[in-house]
């Protein structure tokens, strides 16, 4: 993506997070990179924020309908045995849908969890979400340059967040969603001063005007 382009959707994400107040924070595993290619979701993860309190949670292992390879399993911790009595995509998306609701959606990569999984196979149940979604990669490199790595383990390290058992969704969302609420806050912090700054510009305007010549 364009640098230019790429600070455009940066900017319309720094707008979303100040005008919302309830966002689903998720994360997914997945037995390959692609859809495309034959990769399934076998896990999703979902903290729901609202007035920056985590009020709700969702976690659910799926059953991919196919046999998992040894490098996911060492990744994840996920092992076939987990998911063979697990529900199918089809019967969780329609209730994870409804998990999300009308909220904004935060990822940690979006382009990954939510575009390229969530989206097509949301469609294969029939669901076209249309709701705004916010990617803490962009905005911790945007917000944190000096940053050794925005990887979602190395950046929680960085801010003194707690990822424990990481490759497992639900840990991944909550330690997302902490990584989240210091990127709002900071958002927060810059749209205030931002406004302050327009307040005062106004009042002395408004001031010269008042002035006699």
């Amino acid at each position: 993506m364009a640098k230019g382009k790429n600070q455009e959707k940066i900017n319309e994400m720094k707008s979303v997070l100040v005008s919302s107040n309830e966002f689903v924070v998720l994360d997914i595993e997945t037995t390959g990179l692609s859809p495309l290619k034959g990769g399934r979701i076998i896990e999703i993860g979902a903290v729901k924020i609202v007035n920056e309190e985590i009020v709700d949670t969702f976690s659910q292992l799926i059953y991919p309908e196919m046999k998992i390879y040894k490098k996911i399993i060492d990744i994840t911790g996920i092992t076939n045995e987990m998911l063979s009595d697990k529900p199918v995509f089809r019967e969780v998306l329609p209730k994870f849908y409804k998990f999300i609701g009308n909220a904004t959606v935060v990822a940690h990569n979006s382009g990954f969890d939510w575009d390229r999984f969530l989206l097509f196979y949301f469609s294969k149940v029939g669901i076209i979400p249309t709701n705004q979604v916010v990617d803490t990669l962009l905005l911790s490199r945007e917000l944190f340059p000096n940053a050794s790595s925005h990887k979602l383990e190395d950046i929680c390290r960085e801010l003194g967040i707690v990822l424990s058992n990481a490759h497992r969704a639900e840990n991944d969302a909550i330690a997302t969603s902490k990584l989240f609420l210091e990127i709002r806050k900071l958002c927060l912090k810059d749209f205030n001063a931002e406004q302050s700054e327009q307040t005062d510009l106004f009042n002395m305007t408004a001031i010269e005007r008042e002035e006699p010549n």
